[in-house]
């Protein structure tokens, strides 16, 4: 198996996107959102096409979206979650979920 083969197995998490979540809330974090979007760029170039996030990760979701916005021809598979009792966060996938119509329009 190539190093390119291993890395297509690989997710790129999200939960270090956002300042106010992640494994050490005062520090570790991509706060700066350029870097995490530059951190997505490195992923695709490296081969990772799978991205986990959730709307428990703050702003993740819509760094995401962004750079799938300014990438149209990145296809990524993405993975998020959520509590089934928890409205807001139903929502919020609803709202990530309408990048489809987006990116559909070329």
């Amino acid at each position: 198996m190539t190093d390119r083969e291993t890395l297509k197995k690989l997710v790129l998490g999200t939960a270090q996107f956002d300042p106010t979540y992640g494994f050490d809330a005062a520090k570790g974090q991509l706060a700066c959102e350029n870097y995490s979007l530059k951190l997505i760029s490195q992923a695709w170039d490296a081969g990772i096409n799978k991205i986990d996030t959730a709307p428990a990760y703050g702003a993740a979701h819509q760094v995401v979206k962004k750079y799938l916005l300014a990438n149209r021809d990145h296809c990524f598979s993405v993975t998020t979650k959520l509590k089934a009792d928890d409205c807001s966060e139903i929502n919020e996938v609803r709202n990530f979920l309408s990048i489809n119509d987006s990116l559909d329009m070329t």
